[in-house]
């Protein structure tokens, strides 16, 4: 490189040649160090949104899961109180209270879940 600039133009020419490649040179190196901390950011953000969606999506389909485990047993209760079942009845409707018991827990959870996804993400 020096070779060709020194016979395009004259010593001090090249010189200056050289330094104007230098200064370019530590112009984009600089450029990608400063982009490098943002990509970092950008990309944890990222991570962390898919965490925050992946742990609100497992609460609620945990939620969904006890709701039609709920039902299930409410029906199963009805039924057994139809047919004259009490006992087979009083156990479903133990279960049924049971479940409301959780789902008010897994309500909680999706609640914060959904709390904890709203504030923090928005748009990059």
């Amino acid at each position: 490189m020096k070779t060709i600039t020194y016979r395009l133009f004259n010593g001090k020419a090249d010189r200056t040649f050289i330094e104007i490649l230098h200064q370019i040179w530590k112009f984009l190196a600089e450029a990608v160090r400063t982009v490098e901390p943002e990509v970092d950011r950008v990309s944890l953000l990222s991570i962390d949104r898919s965490t925050q969606m992946a742990a609100y999506q497992c609460a609620k389909d945990r939620y969904d899961s006890k709701q039609q485990e709920l039902q299930q047993a409410e029906q199963q209760a009805f039924l057994a109180y139809e047919i004259g079942k009490t006992e087979a009845g009083n156990l479903a409707r133990g279960r049924a209270i049971g479940m409301k018991l959780i789902l008010s827990e897994l309500a909680q959870q999706v609640r914060q879940a959904k709390q904890v996804l709203k504030p923090r993400f928005r748009r990059f």
